[in-house]
């Protein structure tokens, strides 16, 4: 029997460890807030989630409160040597030369000539990709991934093409109804944060006038997000600081 999407999609994130969630350059806040909420499940579940852009700093003030601190996924540079293994190597060690670190190879008889080495820096290694609200003619171009190399943020570079992916479009519903659907695929029953996270973008995206197909799922969903421990009030508490009294949420 072939698989569903659900099931593809589930096999995706049982068999990958490191997912990129990608978002177009300056996405909307709502859209944000979803990606985080994903990142955050995928962190509870053990995995990493990296993004292609740096939170803006005006994003992270405004939504301090609901978001704790993330997990800093980090990357730490290498590369490997590779030799054909006829050259058996009978000890390897460094010494330090003044600027200089020097690797020294004993082999047992013959020794490889220059250009038997091949000296290949390691990347950043990616399962799977999540695209949020990405345009699709830019899917099969070179993507940039924001990682922290040691204490600064590198945007490394990624090809898509090939690889496992998962899209969220814009089709009428809000985002926050379909990264709860993802999140619910990477864990049974998202943590409190995780609903807080996308109750928040559930809101925003309301208050933004966007018109939903289904009012009533709509609702549905923020009755479930409260009930699986999204903080209501939090956001409410952010939301009157930037939005007109008509446009804030009920409590």
């Amino acid at each position: 029997m072939a698989e569903t999407k659900k099931e593809k999609i589930k096999k995706i994130i049982e068999e990958g460890n490191s997912f990129a969630i990608i978002l177009d350059d300056e996405p909307k806040e709502y859209v944000l807030l979803a990606a985080l909420a994903l990142k955050r499940a995928l962190e509870e579940k053990g995995k990493d989630g990296y993004l292609n852009i740096e939170i803006p700093r005006d994003f992270l003030e405004k939504w301090q409160d609901i978001i704790s601190k993330a997990k800093e996924e980090s990357f730490s540079p290498s590369l490997s040597i590779s030799i054909p293994k006829k050259f058996k190597i009978k000890e390897l060690s460094y010494e330090e030369k003044g600027d200089f670190f020097t690797l020294k190879f004993l082999f047992d008889s013959q020794a490889p000539a220059k250009e038997d080495f091949i000296i290949k820096p390691d990347s950043l290694k990616i399962d799977a990709f999540f695209f949020i609200d990405f345009p699709k003619e830019r899917r099969t171009k070179e993507i940039k991934i924001a990682a922290r190399v040691r204490k600064e943020i590198c945007r490394l570079p990624f090809s898509a093409s090939g690889r496992a992916s998962v899209s969220l479009n814009r089709d009428g519903r809000p985002f926050a109804e379909k990264a709860f659907k993802l999140s619910r695929l990477i864990l049974e029953q998202p943590p409190a944060e995780t609903a807080t996270l996308l109750l928040a973008s559930l809101l925003t995206e309301k208050a933004e006038g966007d018109s939903f197909k289904e009012r009533d799922s709509v609702v549905e969903l923020e009755n479930l997000l409260v009930s699986l421990g999204a903080d209501r009030q939090k956001i409410f508490d952010i939301l009157k600081n930037h939005l007109p009294l008509e446009k804030l949420p009920i409590l």
